[in-house]
């Protein structure tokens, strides 16, 4: 019996980015054939049981494949006849078919993921990374619909991030203020600690304090409210190194370092305690320092061979620093041979973590120094893209000036009007700057580079 069901009557090509190459599947080419959006060759496909979660050689599934093309039939007919919308697919692409249908606008993808029996609550890992949850990829994208469509769906509103970060503080960390009042609202819990041992309040009064954009004033006063009543504080807060040393020499450093006894950092180093030991999700003493803010004791971790280049996972202390409000920790970082190109396997390169920042300074730092401009991150966003969707027009405009070629110019595009906010007098004028720069560079492409 076949496996064919009832098609659909409409198609639209709108687009994510996804490069790919044909990826014969028996004598149909199931990849080519959502790329021309063939619907007669995908019902053959079926009916001959070809692999509906067969991988392409980017790391693409046919529901990968059919998002990044808009192509709505064929998404329907995978999933009607058993397609897994679960499957989890390489860094490379970014998680599963439903973390695809996530990074899109229209609910529509991922509305019939989850009809079809995708798990509001994947998780997984890729090698020794977990993959992040949905919740927390629907905030990083500021997608309000798709964030509370996973809640009305089941989605755990604790869910924390890759960092151990709860999902509301991520959302207050990119300053998703809509996003914080969703999670709240289906019973996230404002007073969760991430591995740091800092709760929503600290995120609060990092990001969202001084914020001067009048369509978040409401928003971010009505989350202030409910702390308030819930007795949780909107104040920074310093992280806990219990939560990742338990070696008692390391106790001692990590001690010298919170009180900034700098003799004593230096007595114990030469004593054998090793700045560069990891604890727990890739903590090391010179890390901590970045982390608690101890600009002294930093400064002597430096000095005494401290290596800012050491890779913890995903991160390194020169991406800590990358990450700082104040740019001294970046050039000091740079100053004892950091490197600004350094891009862990499973990790953003630093230039991600400096535009992550919000920090202009450190984006400009990070370009006197030398940075590639185009480097990409682990999600194969350019630089442009991760400015643009931060909401900082004044640093897209900068990393263009400074010779970003971003390849995901449409998407760049698309995402302007919604994505920046009023955080610059002249932000209309930047917006249209960008744009402008981004139709000259997409119109100096050779067509065949274009998507």
């Amino acid at each position: 019996m076949s496996r064919l069901t009832v098609p659909i009557h409409s198609a639209a090509i709108v687009g994510l980015l996804l490069v790919s190459a044909p990826l014969p599947a028996g004598e149909i080419d199931i990849f080519a054939a959502i790329k021309a959006d063939d619907l007669e060759q995908i019902k053959t496909y079926i009916e001959r049981d070809g692999d509906l979660d067969v991988r392409h050689e980017t790391g693409a599934t046919p529901l990968t494949m059919c998002i990044s093309h808009q192509c709505r039939e064929a998404y329907q007919l995978l999933l009607e006849n058993g397609a897994d919308p679960d499957q989890v697919v390489p860094p490379l692409v970014g998680g599963s078919c439903l973390h695809f249908a996530v990074c899109v606008e229209d609910v529509y993808w991922l509305e019939l993921a989850l009809k079809h029996g995708g798990n509001p609550d994947l998780t997984a890992r890729v090698g020794e990374f977990p993959v992040e949850p949905l919740l927390v990829t629907a905030i990083r994208h500021y997608s309000l619909a798709n964030l509370n469509l996973l809640l009305q769906n089941g989605a755990d509103p604790n869910a924390c991030a890759a960092d151990g970060e709860p999902a509301a503080s991520f959302a207050a960390a990119v300053v998703f203020l809509d996003g914080v009042e969703a999670l709240l609202d289906q019973g996230a819990d404002p007073a969760a600690k991430g591995r740091q041992g800092q709760n929503l309040g600290h995120w609060m009064a990092r990001y969202a304090k001084g914020i001067l954009n009048k369509d978040l004033v409401g928003v971010r006063d009505r989350i202030m409210a409910r702390l308030k009543a819930r007795g949780i504080k909107v104040e920074r807060q310093k992280p806990q190194a219990s939560a990742y040393f338990d070696d008692d020499r390391l106790a001692k450093l990590m001690a010298a370092i919170d009180a900034e006894d700098l003799a004593t950092i230096e007595a114990l180093v030469q004593g054998g305690a090793n700045p560069d030991a990891q604890g727990l999700e890739g903590m090391t003493p010179l890390r901590w320092s970045i982390q608690r803010e101890y600009w002294e004791s930093y400064q002597k971790l430096l000095k005494l061979g401290a290596d800012v280049n050491q890779v913890c996972g995903r991160m390194s202390a020169i991406h800590d620093a990358a990450w700082m409000e104040d740019s001294k920790w970046l050039r000091a970082a740079i100053e004892n041979g950091g490197d600004v190109d350094l891009h862990p396997q499973y990790g953003d390169p630093v230039i991600i973590a400096a535009i992550s920042s919000r920090e202009v300074a450190n984006v400009e730092l990070m370009i006197e120094s030398g940075a590639d401009v185009n480097a990409l991150s682990i999600r194969k966003s350019s630089t442009v893209l991760t400015a643009i969707d931060l909401r900082h027009s004044d640093m897209a405009y900068l990393l263009l000036q400074a010779g970003a070629k971003p390849a995901d110019i449409p998407l760049c595009r698309r995402l302007i009007p919604g994505r920046l906010m009023e955080r610059n007098p002249k932000e209309v004028e930047l917006k249209k700057l960008v744009d402008d720069w981004l139709i000259k560079l997409e119109s100096a492409m050779p067509k065949a580079d274009q998507p």
